[in-house]
């Protein structure tokens, strides 16, 4: 029988992980209350994001491998004809990029 203590230590390596590969979850947060002021950041940083405003054609991991570029992510923009927004982040220089998103928004630059 599997202890607790092995149900613990899962648990917490899991979140670990989880947050490793899906950033910040203040990034998150933000992104979701302000996805318009989100989706004109991740354009103006095409080199740590790429915007698809469809469902990604097929062929597209060669323009976004997955070595270097981790999603798809989906974020919901309700001012656009079609909300629905599938991003990638570029794994080098990510949380750099959440960083500058999070700090434009709390300075009011964003919003």
């Amino acid at each position: 029988m599997i202890s607790l203590y092995w149900y613990v230590v899962v648990g917490i390596l899991s979140l670990c992980i989880y947050f490793h590969f899906t950033g910040k979850p203040v990034f998150w947060k933000l992104t979701r209350k302000y996805p318009y002021a989100a989706l004109r950041f991740f354009e103006s940083e095409p080199e740590n994001w790429l915007v698809f405003y469809e469902k990604p054609p097929d062929g597209y991991r060669s323009v976004a491998p997955a070595e270097q570029w981790c999603g798809p992510f989906i974020i919901y923009v309700p001012s656009l004809p079609n909300p629905t927004v599938v991003i990638f982040g570029r794994d080098q220089g990510l949380e750099a990029s959440q960083e500058r998103f999070v700090a434009m928004v709390k300075s009011g630059k964003l919003t």
